[in-house]
């Protein structure tokens, strides 16, 4: 299975998720809403919170939200990303 897209697409497409960066290869980072993290955290998604300091002063995440790196694999099924997006919209 190809590494799949729609993780990227729909996060962006979530009311309150920003995307800094394109992606280019299998990671997404998002800076996501601090409720939106802590759903997708209690529903079992595995990412990892990531540093802010690689980002310009104006595009850091504010107090109540959460700057995450997702690494889906080639493996990665559709089913797992649609937990997740599942558990992101609540």
């Amino acid at each position: 299975m190809r590494w799949p897209p729609e993780l990227e697409a729909g996060l962006a497409a979530l009311p309150g998720v920003r995307l800094p960066w394109k992606r280019e290869i299998n990671e997404v980072f998002a800076i996501v809403p601090r409720p939106m993290h802590e759903r997708m955290a209690a529903a079992g998604a595995r990412y990892h919170p990531w540093t802010p300091r690689a980002l310009e002063p104006g595009e850091r995440p504010a107090a109540d939200e959460v700057f995450v790196r997702l690494i889906p694999s080639f493996a990665t099924q559709p089913a797992a990303v649609s937990a997740l997006l599942a558990a992101a919209r609540g």
